[in-house]
C-alpha cells in the first residue's frame, strides 16, 4: 500500500478546483489512498470526477463567496486544504477581471476563512508564470510576470506570505511550471497535438522555438501528497518542475514520432503570443531537499502513457475545459 495512505487516510481534506486536470487526479489518488475527500465546486464540466463521485462529498460553491468558502470550511472542518483553483494560462483568452476574481480574491477568501485555524495545512497551487524567463530558475528569482494571469498568481503568493507571517498559518506554495497528461483541457499543447493526429488535422504552432519545462502529473500530484504528510515552515515555496527545458517544436516533433501517423505540423502558422515567455525551466532541488521529492517519470514515458489514454478516451479527451 502506498505509503502516504496510513497518514492521509484518515484526515479530513477539502480539495478546491478538484474538477481541473491536477485536481481531479489528486481526489482519485486521494481517494485509492482510503480517503474521502470534500471537493468544493462550483458546478461545470465534472467528467474528471465521474469515476469517483460516490467516494467524494461534494461541497456546492463559489470560491469568490465569503458565505460559500466559510460554509465549505464549517462542513468540512479540514485538517488539510489543497487550494488548486486557479484560471489557465493557455490559451489567453480570459479577461483581467477573471483572473482577479478566481485566483486573488478566491485565494484570498480561503486564507481569510481560515486565519483563525492556524493548525490546518494548508497547500496552494502556483505557477511558474510568476517568473520572469531564464532556466533553471530557483524560488529565489524575482517575481516578474509577463501576464496577467501571472501577475495574479503572483498577488498571491504575497498574500500567502503575509496571511502566514501575520496569522502564523500552515501555508505551503508548490509552484508548478508545466504538468501534463491525462485529463489535460484540448486547446493545451500535448493534447490538441495528438488530437488532431487522431483527427487528421493540420498542427498549427507558434515559432516553436519557445521552451517549457513539462512534469507530467502523476509526479506533481505527488509532490502534492508529499507536502500533505510533511512539516514544513510557514509560507514555503517550492518549484515543481523537470528541470529541463524543451521546445514546443520538438515536444511536437516527438509526438508525432511517437505516434507514427501521417501529419502536418505547421510551424510558425500561429503568430508569437504578446506575452510569450521564450524560455523557463527550474530547479526543484529545494522541493528535493524539503520534500524528498524528484520527478521520476521520463518525459516520453509520460508522452507515451498521455497518448495511449487520448486514443483510449477521444471523445471525452475533446469534450475536456
Amino acid at each position: 500500500m502506498d505509503s502516504a495512505a496510513n497518514v492521509l487516510s484518515g484526515k479530513r481534506i477539502l480539495v478546491t478546483g478538484a474538477s481541473g486536470m491536477i485536481g481531479a487526479h489528486l481526489v482519485h489518488r486521494l481517494v485509492r489512498l482510503g480517503n474521502k475527500p470534500f471537493v468544493l465546486l462550483r458546478g461545470g464540466n465534472e467528467i474528471r470526477l465521474q469515476p469517483v463521485m460516490s467516494q467524494v462529498t461534494r461541497i456546492t460553491g463559489d470560491l469568490s463567496d465569503p458565505d460559500s468558502v466559510a460554509r465549505a470550511v464549517h462542513v468540512a472542518s479540514p485538517e488539510i486544504v489543497y487550494h488548486l483553483a486557479s484560471t489557465y494560462f493557455n490559451p489567453p483568452t480570459l479577461p483581467a477581471h477573471t483572473h482577479i476574481a478566481v485566483n486573488l480574491v478566491g485565494t484570498q477568501t480561503i486564507f481569510e476563512s481560515l486565519k483563525e485555524k492556524p493548525d490546518v495545512k494548508i497547500i496552494y497551487a502556483g505557477s511558474a508564470a510568476v517568473y520572469q524567463q531564464g532556466s533553471g530558475i530557483r524560488e529565489t528569482t524575482p517575481l516578474l510576470p509577463a501576464s496577467i494571469y501571472g501577475a495574479s498568481k503572483a498577488a498571491c503568493t504575497v498574500f500567502a506570505q503575509a496571511y502566514a507571517r501575520r496569522y502564523g498559518m500552515s501555508i505551503c506554495e508548490l509552484r508548478f511550471f508545466t504538468p501534463f497528461g491525462p485529463w489535460e483541457r484540448p486547446g493545451r499543447l500535448i493534447p490538441y497535438v495528438i488530437l488532431n493526429i487522431l483527427s487528421e488535422k493540420e498542427i498549427e504552432i507558434r515559432p516553436g522555438e519557445q521552451q517549457r519545462d513539462f512534469l507530467y502529473v502523476d509526479d506533481a500530484v505527488e509532490a502534492l501528497v508529499l507536502a500533505g504528510i510533511k512539516s514544513l515552515s510557514p509560507g514555503l515555496v517550492l518549484n515543481i518542475c523537470s528541470g529541463t527545458g524543451r521546445s514546443i517544436r520538438s515536444v511536437a516533433e516527438t509526438i508525432i514520432e511517437i505516434m507514427g501517423r501521417p501529419a502536418t505540423l505547421r510551424v510558425g502558422a500561429r503568430p508569437a503570443r504578446p506575452d510569450e515567455m521564450w524560455e523557463i525551466s527550474g530547479d526543484y532541488a529545494a522541493a528535493r531537499s524539503m520534500l524528498g521529492w524528484s520527478p521520476r517519470t521520463d518525459f516520453h514515458d509520460g508522452l507515451r502513457r498521455t497518448i495511449a489514454w487520448c486514443v483510449e478516451n477521444t471523445r471525452v479527451a475533446q469534450q475536456l475545459s
